[in-house]
């Protein structure tokens, strides 16, 4: 009797150390969860591709210049995040930047 007692309290026990691992587990798992979730959150839209952007910009700005778009940029006309404020700086970046005249105007320089 009083072995079977000291081995329901050591059941008992282990349960009791199992269940708190799984909790514990839990909640290390919920934590990374809500770590890549603010990530994602704060990251950067994707931008469009050259092509897209170009065609966009002509569709939706109307600027002939770099110095029209730059004025546009600043005065807060360019209203998606989709497509860079600096165009030049990013798909130089990228590697698809054809120059203002062909991103404004469809004319490769």
């Amino acid at each position: 009797p009083q072995g079977e007692a000291d081995d329901d309290d050591d059941d008992e026990q282990k349960l009791m150390l199992d269940e708190l691992a799984w909790r514990t587990h839990k909640v290390l798992l919920e934590e990374q969860n809500e770590k890549r979730f603010q990530k994602a959150l704060r990251s950067k839209p994707l931008k469009l591709s050259y092509r897209q952007a170009k065609k966009w910009v002509q569709a939706n700005l109307g600027a002939e210049t770099q110095e029209e778009f730059e004025d546009l940029v600043l005065n807060g006309n360019l209203r998606t995040p989709y497509v860079p404020k600096d165009p030049k700086r990013y798909y130089t970046d990228v590697g698809t930047w054809l120059g203002w005249e062909d991103f404004l105007l469809g004319k490769p320089t």
